[in-house]
């Protein structure tokens, strides 16, 4: 993919795709609940009225535009980009120069106006809000003195996918009946290699709260291992990268590609060691017994990446966009499906 953090225009044909795919009116499932109460659930549609079978196909709008080919930005100007979205917005961050002793006034009091808005959402089991005694475990579980003290931050990449959460567990919980596809305690998910800086811990250790490259929230102990901060700082600098192109890319822990590791989302970066006919030689994070970070072989297919960044043109973000035409949408990034923002 393409290495910039934020696009302030898109191009035309790229959003009139997105105007064609989200006017449709999809079938609805009528189901019922374990208390009885009828919710109406709207899975993606198939299918859309109105489209030609050709207007299904990149080429189609690559063949509208005059130079398709044309560098919109140049290495250059994408690095400056970024930088200036780095300072402008509060969520974006590169982990590799975080600061590493931090503190921030409203932590504490940001986490329990989160628990009064969430007990007025449902469950999925009931028709009833569940209320604030819901909470009562998990809030138990919050050490909030280290929400009020200054914390000596550590660092960590993450090992796996991961998910990120509003607070730490896996519950989920919904604003209503009608939308138990998006659950509302996912934030985002974060893939292979993303770097953290994790600032506290819940007080069984289980779940710790990191500030990741794009967003912060509560993360699983085992799907980060620790670092220093100059490992992520020296796993940034590999000048050969692999930058996955496809929707789902599968990694695999032998070179025969018969042993899998798992599958990255499109965008994933990682360093390439080597390349033998169609196979690219990698290395991923992974954890050792202490929970330290290590770094293992791995192997992918060169037809999944891009060696390098692409080059940020028309014909490029058209491409890589209409490889998830008919993909099933992820809240937040559930069930390892791209959402909006990572599309």
């Amino acid at each position: 993919m393409i290495k910039i953090i934020c696009v302030a225009k898109l191009f035309f044909a790229l959003g009139a795709l997105v105007i064609i795919t989200s006017c449709a009116s999809p079938q609805k499932n009528i189901i019922k609940n374990s208390s009885g109460k009828t919710l109406t659930i709207c899975p993606a549609p198939t299918a859309f009225q109105d489209v030609d079978r050709i207007m299904k196909s990149p080429g189609y709008w690559i063949s509208k535009l005059q130079y398709p080919d044309k560098i919109a930005l140049n290495k250059q100007e994408i690095d400056a980009l970024n930088a200036k979205t780095v300072g402008r917005n509060s969520y974006i961050n590169d982990i590799r120069y975080f600061q590493t002793r931090y503190y921030r006034k409203s932590a504490a009091d940001a986490h329990r106006k989160n628990v009064a808005v969430f007990s007025k959402y449902y469950d999925g089991y009931s028709d009833k809000p569940v209320e604030i005694g819901y909470f009562e475990e998990i809030e138990k579980n919050i050490d909030y003195s280290l929400f009020s003290s200054t914390v000596a931050v550590k660092f960590a990449m993450t090992v796996k996918y991961a998910e990120l959460r509003v607070l730490p567990t896996r519950e989920r919980l919904f604003s209503s009946l009608d939308t138990l596809d998006l659950d509302r305690m996912q934030i985002t998910q974060l893939d292979l290699a993303s770097p953290l800086a994790v600032l506290y811990s819940t007080k069984d250790k289980e779940w710790h709260y990191v500030v990741s490259e794009i967003a912060e929230g509560w993360i699983e102990k085992d799907s980060f291992a620790f670092c220093k901060q100059e490992t992520i700082r020296d796993y940034k600098k590999w000048t050969k990268i692999a930058v996955t192109v496809s929707p789902k890319s599968d990694i695999y822990k032998n070179s025969n590609m018969t042993d899998l590791f798992d599958y990255v989302n499109m965008g994933t970066v990682v360093p390439i060691a080597n390349v033998a006919g169609d196979v690219a030689e990698i290395r991923i994070p992974s954890a050792d017994s202490k929970n330290s970070l290590v770094f293992k072989k791995a192997y992918i297919s060169l037809s999944d990446i891009s060696i390098g960044y692409l080059k940020y043109t028309q014909r490029n973000v058209l491409i890589q966009a209409f490889k998830h035409l008919n993909s099933p949408y992820g809240w937040g990034g559930m069930n390892g499906e791209q959402d909006c923002s990572s599309f």
